[in-house]
């Protein structure tokens, strides 16, 4: 269990959380509101239902770990309804600080601050850009921070790109965490991959666990792993995920000539099963906030090969903890992939320093005690 962090302070947060599927920012969440049970914060945690339908993937997940998620209601005029109904919790709980994860959130944590006069922290956990929609709800949420008491962001390269990210006193570093322990969700009786898939029990396997979306750059993963297979015949790859791009992936993959090998699992919820098994963890991306799949991985032991973007250089040390290559770069993606193919000692070594790494820099008891910090410091602010 995570130990209290050694402050005296007793707050009440209204925490708000906008999105429906179990994705890096929700283990985030979920993994920080579990710290906070076993100190004196009084929280609650808020999402979305859309006209009654609740999110029940998250609430699955969240259930699974002894959370109860409340709901704000869409309904009618979307964002003064949920502003109403935000503001009504806040005076019946008394809340002092509003903490939102999100774009509509943030709006609502905005209204909150401006009206009722509490404290609002924002935390940003990088961008993404499924869509015209997704991108210019970053950029607007960009927009609303300026006006947030506290702004909390997942790396140093975030906080170098926004607006007022050089005032290190309102924005604030809190790198993402991983349980050293269970840092992945697994099936009750695991399967293993070479064996339900059919593969090959000596070839290497490679996973890459994420959206199929632009940022995640699964694309630049086939076309290195293509040329993998013309190099090294004894490997094979699952991707593990769903998303708007999954069609033009496969078509892309049979067109390169690498289907037999990839294999493409779908979204599951027991991604770990995956990754155990795996000798190498790829991560691909194109941009990256602070990627959990690196720390998870780092966990498990593996090693990683990943593009240096965003904030995976702050997770992994290259050459020691993981290999870092250019992003959009297949041909460098598949000299990293090769090299730790054929040198399974380096993969080991990597692996090893990888896991203690992820267990003295990246603690989930560092990262509440941080959080504590800074809801402590709003008690300054005037």
């Amino acid at each position: 269990m995570t130990a209290a962090p050694a402050y005296s302070a007793n707050h009440s947060v209204m925490i708000i959380y906008a999105g429906r599927a179990v994705t890096g920012p929700a283990k985030g969440l979920i993994q920080l509101v579990e710290g906070l049970r076993n100190t004196s914060i009084r929280w609650k945690l808020y999402c979305f239902s859309d006209k009654g339908r609740i999110p029940e993937e998250l609430m699955r997940y969240a259930a699974d770990r002894g959370i109860a998620l409340s709901y704000l209601n869409q309904k009618g005029k979307r964002y003064v309804s949920l502003f109403r109904q935000a503001m009504a919790e806040q005076r019946k709980h008394g809340f002092s600080v509003v903490q939102t994860h999100g774009f509509k959130p943030s709006v609502i944590g905005f209204c909150l601050k401006m009206v009722c006069g509490i404290r609002w922290i924002c935390f940003m956990h990088g961008v993404t850009s499924e869509n015209l929609k997704v991108r210019l709800y970053h950029w607007l949420d960009g927009i609303l921070q300026i006006w947030a008491s506290k702004v909390v962001v997942v790396t140093s390269a975030q906080r170098a790109k926004i607006l007022d990210g050089n005032n290190q006193r309102r924005v604030i570093v809190v790198h993402n965490a991983v349980n050293i322990d269970i840092p992945v969700r697994f099936s009750e009786v695991p399967i293993p991959v070479r064996s339900r898939l059919g593969l090959n029990q000596k070839n290497a396997l490679i996973t890459v666990v994420g959206r199929l979306s632009p940022e995640k750059g699964v694309d630049i993963f086939i076309e290195a792993f293509a040329e993998l297979l013309r190099r090294v015949k004894a490997v094979d790859a699952v991707v593990v995920g769903d998303g708007q791009e999954r069609t033009t992936l496969v078509q892309k993959a049979d067109e390169s000539g690498c289907r037999s090998h990839l294999h493409f699992i779908g979204y599951t919820e027991a991604p770990g099963d995956y990754m155990k098994d795996s000798d190498i963890i790829a991560i691909p991306s194109r941009s990256e906030g602070m990627p959990n799949v690196a720390l998870e991985a780092m966990a498990l032991q593996k090693a990683v090969v990943a593009t240096a973007v965003g904030g995976t250089p702050e997770v992994l040390d290259d050459g020691k903890s993981g290999l870092l290559v250019p992003p959009a770069n297949p041909t460098a993606l598949c000299i990293a992939m090769e090299l730790l193919v054929r040198d399974e000692q380096l993969r080991s070594r990597i692996a090893a320093r990888g896991y203690e790494r992820a267990k003295q820099c990246f603690s989930v008891t560092a990262r509440v005690e941080k959080v504590i910090k800074i809801y402590d410091e709003l008690q300054t602010l005037r």
